[in-house]
This record gives C-alpha cells, sequence and structure tokens, in this order.
C-alpha cells in the first residue's frame, strides 16, 4: 500500500472497506465493513502508538478533581481533561469550561487545548462509564484518544476508545493509560466473546475479544508488544465475509 499523505483515506481491499488515518504519534488502518473482494489482496488492520503511558500518579490526581466537582447545592458536576503531551511527556489540563450535572465542554482559552490534545477525558460522576449518544455527537469532528470515568463513588472505572471523525474503536484502557489501584477498566467486566491468550502480552489488555464496534461489523482485537517503545493493537475481522 501507497505511504499516506493526506490526514484519512479510505481504502477498499481484498478484505472489505477499510480507514487509514495518521496524527503525530497515531497510526491506525481499521476495517470498516467486512466482505471479500476478489482480486484484491487483504490488508492487516493495526493500532500503533509510540506514546507512553500515563502515569498512575497523573490519573489519581484526575480522580481527586472528578470528586471535588460540585455546584453550590454540593451536587456532583462533570468536568473534562485535556491531555498534550509535551517533550514525550504527558501534561493534564483542566481547561476553562461549562459545567452541569450531565454536560462539560471546554469554553474560552480551553478550546486551545482541545485542539491540542491527543486524550480527552470527561466524567460522568454516579453514573456508569459508558459513551452517550450526546459523547458521540461532540465527538465527530476530531481525531483523538477519548475517554470517559464513571462510578466515582462506588467502583471508579474508565472506558477508552479513539475517534476518528466520527468512527469509533473501543480500546482496553491499558493500552494508554498505567491504571492506578482502585480504578478498574470498565471493558474487562463485559460479557465478551472468545477470549484468547496471545503470546508477549501483558496485563489486561492482552486477550483476543470479539467486540463490536459503532454502526459497523465486528472485529477482532488484540495486543502485542512490551509496553515500551512502539506499541501495536491488532484489530482483526471477525465471523463470515460476504463475497463480492
Amino acid at each position: 500500500m501507497p505511504p499516506l499523505n493526506c490526514a484519512l483515506r479510505y481504502v477498499l481491499a481484498g478484505n472489505g472497506l477499510l480507514l487509514q488515518a495518521w496524527r503525530e504519534h497515531i497510526n491506525v488502518l481499521v476495517v470498516l465493513a467486512s466482505y471479500t473482494v476478489r482480486g484484491l489482496p487483504p490488508l492487516e488492520p493495526y493500532l500503533s502508538t509510540d506514546l507512553p503511558r500515563i502515569s498512575p500518579e497523573l490519573l489519581r490526581q484526575m480522580l481527586e478533581i472528578c470528586h471535588k466537582q460540585r455546584d453550590e447545592k454540593g451536587e456532583m458536576l462533570e468536568v473534562i481533561f485535556h491531555f498534550l503531551v509535551e517533550g514525550g511527556k504527558w501534561r493534564m489540563v483542566v481547561p476553562e469550561q461549562e459545567q452541569g450535572h450531565t454536560y462539560c465542554r471546554p469554553v474560552g482559552r480551553g478550546e486551545e487545548s482541545y485542539r491540542q490534545a491527543l486524550l480527552e477525558i470527561h466524567s460522568h460522576h454516579h453514573f456508569p462509564a459508558y459513551f452517550s449518544e450526546t459523547d458521540d455527537l461532540d465527538e465527530q469532528g476530531g481525531f483523538r484518544f477519548l475517554g470517559v470515568i464513571g462510578d466515582l463513588f462506588d467502583k471508579p472505572q474508565i472506558r477508552l476508545r479513539l475517534g476518528i471523525y466520527g468512527h469509533f474503536i473501543p480500546l482496553p484502557a491499558t493500552f494508554l493509560l498505567a491504571l492506578p489501584e482502585g480504578l478498574e477498566d470498565a471493558l474487562s467486566g463485559e460479557n465478551v466473546n472468545l477470549p484468547v491468550n496471545r503470546p508477549g502480552s501483558v496485563g489486561n489488555a492482552v486477550t483476543n475479544r470479539l467486540w463490536p464496534i459503532q454502526r459497523w461489523s465486528k472485529i477482532w482485537k488484540g495486543w502485542t508488544g512490551s509496553g515500551k517503545g512502539q506499541r501495536c493493537y491488532e484489530v482483526r475481522t471477525g465471523g463470515a465475509d460476504d463475497a463480492l
């Protein structure tokens, strides 16, 4: 396949329609629709990054800030965080923002850190860690990692995905986060199909799992790599293909 000379492109291959996208630190090729195209070679999907994992200390700071977000009546407010990379290290920003019980959005100077952020995380305080339809609509225009925190006072969890201009790829949190004790990956407790260990894998992100991608066909995903330097999260089509 020729080198990518634009931000993203759609590719027709022997295994279906794929989306390839690139920005600094993120390189991805993912299947959007799985089917057999005779006469074309298949392409192996992937997601790779050279970003370090965000430290447990920084994530604990984020949780402490989440717990303090209350209105004048003591009711919990949502809060948004932007994570930027400077000199190869993560920096967490709590941007200028509007906050409510069920929403948060950057405003004013907060929009500058939004444009630079490689990861955006927001809280759902008492509610589960899931991406709502509102989140999907709000996150149509960016290419970055996205996270949501929930169940702050019961069993704190975080859910991670990659957003590519309205396409969303669910990911194990440990792909990007070194989770502190007391913060769990929301995906780890879900009823996923066919877990199969892969050699050379580490932690909760080491299993092949059949997970649905929103609005797409189901895909295989598994972790490879030692956790140092370049990491690759393979994305493999699962289930029967339809032939063209």
